[in-house]
Order: structure tokens, then C-alpha cells, then sequence
């Protein structure tokens, strides 16, 4: 894979991003992703939970997502989910609100 890398924005949000030159495709970390959509402030642990919940629920993330090396805040890299952006994401997409609605009403 090449290593192009990008930081994109999405919400005010840093979003890191991984360019595959064979595929031509672009990889993004989603827990960066979980952290724009949701606001969570700490959306590494979110993404844990939900990862949890659909490996119990029988979806299977590995035909989704793979794991990349990219560069943390702290400037090391390691290993983070990422998978390839198919449409746009809004505030508003369906999906996503509803995960995160299901989410938010459980920990009121």
C-alpha cells in the first residue's frame, strides 16, 4: 500500500486517512470517524463497545475494515480500524444517527 497520508476534516474534527495506490481507494481511521459523528470524548473506547456489540450481534467487520498504521497524536504509529468511505457521511445519515441514538439514550 502506499503510504500517501492526509488529514481530512469533517465537522471541525481531525479525520486521518490512508491512500491505497493499488486499489485507489482511501482508508480512514474510524475512530476518528466515531469521534466526528458523535462527539463522544473518548471515541476510542466508543468504537471498542460498538465493535463489541456487532462481533455479538454476527457482523462481520473484517470484510469491512482493516487495520493500518497511522500516526497518533503522540507521533508513533500503530495499528487502527480503517476502512474505505463508500458514500458520504452527513450529520444526518441514517445509519450512524441511529447507532448513535441507540448509544446516547443508553447512557441517560
Amino acid at each position: 500500500m502506499q503510504n500517501k497520508k492526509s488529514i481530512r476534516f469533517y465537522k471541525d474534527h481531525e479525520v486521518r486517512a490512508i491512500w491505497d495506490e493499488e486499489k485507489s481507494l482511501w482508508w480512514f481511521s474510524i475512530v476518528d470517524i466515531v469521534g466526528a459523528i458523535t462527539d463522544s470524548p473518548s471515541p476510542r473506547k466508543y468504537w471498542s463497545v460498538l465493535k463489541t456489540r456487532l462481533k455479538k450481534a454476527g457482523n462481520e467487520l473484517t470484510t469491512r475494515c482493516s487495520q493500518l498504521k497511522m500516526t497518533a497524536a503522540d507521533g508513533k504509529q500503530y495499528a487502527t480500524d480503517c476502512f474505505v468511505l463508500t458514500k458520504c457521511l452527513t450529520p444526518c445519515d441514517h445509519e450512524v444517527r441511529a447507532v448513535w441514538d441507540e448509544e446516547k439514550s443508553k447512557r441517560i
